[in-house]
């Protein structure tokens, strides 16, 4: 269990500048030539060659590339089209959809928290949210009925269990175990147009039985939901309020939100579906309508890849920008750290806390200490501290069959192109 002792900081107080959203920043990052910071300009535009692919072979719409070294861009071009039906140009401005991406966001507003003393990773959730007292484990389950029985959970879920995604939450995904026993409480994940708020969706969180002991393994889902709340709970603010005021605001992070304002709604592309998809089972314009009352911690943002950079670039100075602190360096170090030992996602990577971590170097050519997470629309980032390098790819699309060519393949052209 890791608590504030572990990381020996002492917390204290952020330094914070603000920015309306309605003025524009007043300082950008320097885009620089790709050989100014090291990298092939050459080996680089092979990334429009390679989100040209995936657009000829009708996987996504289009895409915004960014790549930055020592906080400088070096290659940042919009690819393809903005609407499924392919008539606007894609603009490099243009808002994403990034889904699961908001957790690495959400999670630096708990770590904020935490350095201020107001909370603990080693804290029960009971403390903040009541109703998590006293959960219940699955036990037994019956797939020819669908009914099951429950037992006493071996601990009570701990912040780090959030974190971590060891909570014993998860997603109902269609079909398994947990779809067929969450479908019963009527609990929303991720997005909603309903009129719903995080406070008592998270209510119903408390109650589902959880797929396993606290701690035990690593079972992705809805905790950094939860998270989310318990930012609202020890703050006092809504979460969009206190995101907006503590991280987004500081780091002049303009066009993200999780509910659009009317002038920025013909920035939101399309969702690219292939063939097979049933579009109406995603709510995509959940952005744009609705009731835009519920702020998902673990999936509500929009975003550009520009105001996303921001984002990871502080986090690679070390939970800074410019003159202004979001986060200790201790605390980022700590984050990108791996925090469980019965966890490997693929060759040498793991988890910390919102991202996931190499311990050691992997494929298409990742370095040791490279952290990221990417999002349900097929929205990606890393950081690669060993290279100074900061990379994301936006595109919104689903039933892809081909994500993830599309995504290492990026991202090998990108370490390819490191002069060594």
């Amino acid at each position: 269990m890791f608590s504030r002792l572990t990381f020996f900081f002492i917390a204290g107080t952020l330094l914070c500048c603000q920015l309306s959203k309605t003025e524009n920043a007043l300082t950008g990052p320097e885009i620089v030539s790709p050989g100014e910071v090291g990298l092939i300009a050459d080996s680089l535009d092979l990334i429009r060659d390679h989100i040209q692919w995936a657009i000829d072979s009708q996987y996504i719409a289009g895409g915004v590339a960014l790549v930055a070294r020592d906080g400088k861009i070096a290659w940042y071009e919009a690819v393809g089209f903005s609407d499924r039906v392919k008539q606007d140009s894609l603009r490099k401005d243009d808002i994403f959809r990034i889904a699961s991406m908001t957790k690495p966001i959400t999670t630096t507003a708990i770590m904020q928290l935490f350095e201020q003393g107001k909370l603990d990773t080693s804290d029960p959730v009971s403390k903040y949210i009541p109703e998590f007292a006293n959960s219940l484990v699955v036990d037994s389950f019956n797939e020819a009925d669908s009914s099951y029985t429950t037992r006493p959970a071996s601990r009570a879920v701990t912040i780090h269990d959030l974190l971590t995604h060891t909570s014993g939450l998860t997603y109902s995904y269609p079909g398994s175990k947990s779809g067929i026993i969450y479908s019963k409480f009527g609990v929303i994940e991720g997005w909603t147009k309903d009129s719903v708020l995080l406070a008592d969706n998270v209510r119903i969180f408390a109650r589902l039985p959880l797929m396993h002991d606290p701690g035990v393994q690593f079972t992705y889902g809805t905790s950094v939901d939860v998270l989310g709340r318990v930012v609202e709970v020890v703050s006092g603010q809504p979460l969009d309020a206190y995101i907006e005021e503590h991280i987004l605001s500081p780091l002049e992070m303009v066009d993200t939100y999780f509910y659009l304002p009317a002038e920025k709604y013909d920035r939101l592309v399309d969702v690219w579906y292939t063939a097979d998809a049933n579009p109406e089972v995603y709510h995509d314009d959940y952005a744009v309508s609705g009731a835009k009352m519920y702020f998902a911690g673990g999936a509500g943002l929009n975003s550009t890849a520009m105001d996303y950079f921001k984002f990871a670039n502080a986090l690679m100075m070390g939970g800074i920008r410019d003159n202004t602190r979001i986060l200790k360096e201790e605390t980022v170090a700590s984050m990108t750290s791996n925090h469980l030992d019965t966890l490997h996602l693929s060759d040498g990577e793991q988890f910390g806390y919102g991202f996931s971590v190499y311990t050691a170097d992997g494929s298409f050519g990742r370095k040791m200490g490279r952290y990221s997470w990417g999002g349900f629309w097929q929205t990606i980032f890393w950081v690669d501290p060993s290279r100074n390098i900061v990379a994301l790819l936006m595109t919104n699309a689903r039933e892809t069959p081909k994500w993830n060519e599309l995504f290492d393949g990026y991202e090998r052209i990108v370490n390819q192109s490191v002069k060594e």
